[in-house]
């Protein structure tokens, strides 16, 4: 397996957009990662897994003979599809049997929008971004994932933060006297509803807690309204119980979870445009983006 460098002249990303100014996101080219891992096809699954830990990297790229990119290994990959596989020799299967294809790419002149629609619609977390259409490895400029966006979504407002307060104004402070916050969080206990209050306090976002779903469900701005929803602590029969309202709800939804088999129990009945599963540990960036940006709450 081999880590590529773009070079310079490739990297035609470096000018920035002037058509997105004024966008959270100034230019694409702000969080391309020129530094792209690549993976022969026939390569065993076992040198891939072993790279991707010994380089703390979370996706890598599959190209053919013919240097075509045919697929993407990620860590979502090996969790949720190769880790679950009872198979005793998974470890000398090929990257072939076990990478995600077709790969979504985006194009380096309209890279936001297509990462953002195709994170939107299908839930895709890396974008390998090129400079022509065709898939070939030279014809790529980097690549992006959910998580490099939300990083440089976060680096923006702290900058916008500390402009207001150096300007003698704190965050927050255009609020409304005694507005409502319109992030609830419900868990299974009250230290870890302190715990993400803190947090989100934290990242300039007021949180109270939620004890009645059936209640915070009925109120008249429902639709307008976010709960994080902790489901570790709860037991089954609870979850059973909270599932028909989250279905049925209004709101903008994000479960928490560190236990892998409920990502299908919620998964079939979620609706991706309004609802989420957040996996433990918690990417606080990416999560801060999908409050502040994607669904705007402040």
């Amino acid at each position: 397996m081999a880590d590529d460098k773009v070079k310079p002249s490739e990297q035609q990303s470096g000018t920035p957009d002037k058509s997105n100014q004024g966008h959270p996101h100034k230019s694409e080219a702000g969080y391309i990662n020129s530094t792209v891992s690549f993976a022969k096809h026939d390569m065993l699954m076992q040198d891939v897994v072993k790279e991707m830990i010994d380089k703390k990297i979370s996706s890598v790229l599959v190209e053919d003979d013919k240097g075509m990119i045919v697929g993407i290994i990620t860590e979502r990959d090996i969790v949720r599809k190769f880790t679950l596989l009872d198979l005793e020799d998974k470890l000398q299967r090929t990257v072939a049997t076990i990478m995600t294809r077709p790969v979504e790419f985006v194009q380096v002149k309209d890279a936001h929008k297509q990462i953002v629609k195709l994170h939107l619609e299908k839930r895709v977390r890396h974008f390998p971004v090129l400079l022509a259409k065709e898939p070939k490895k030279e014809n790529l400029v980097g690549i992006v994932s959910i998580t490099d966006v939300a990083r440089n979504y976060m680096i923006d407002e702290q900058n916008k933060a500390s402009a207001k307060i150096r300007a003698g104004s704190a965050p927050g402070s255009d609020k409304a006297p005694g507005a409502k916050p319109i992030l609830g969080v419900m868990a299974s206990n009250r230290h870890l509803v302190n715990t993400y209050i803190e947090i989100f306090k934290g990242l300039g976002i007021s949180a109270e807690e939620v004890v009645d779903l059936h209640k915070f469900a009925a109120t008249p701005d429902a639709e307008k309204r976010t709960l994080i929803l902790d489901m570790d602590g709860f037991h089954d029969s609870q979850i059973h119980e909270l599932l028909p309202v989250v279905v049925k709800a209004k709101f903008f939804l994000i479960l928490t979870t560190s236990k892998h088999s409920l990502i299908p129990v919620f998964k079939r009945h979620m609706d991706a445009k309004h609802q989420e599963i957040a996996m433990k540990p918690l990417d606080l960036s990416y999560l801060s983006w999908l409050l502040q940006s994607r669904w705007s709450v402040k």
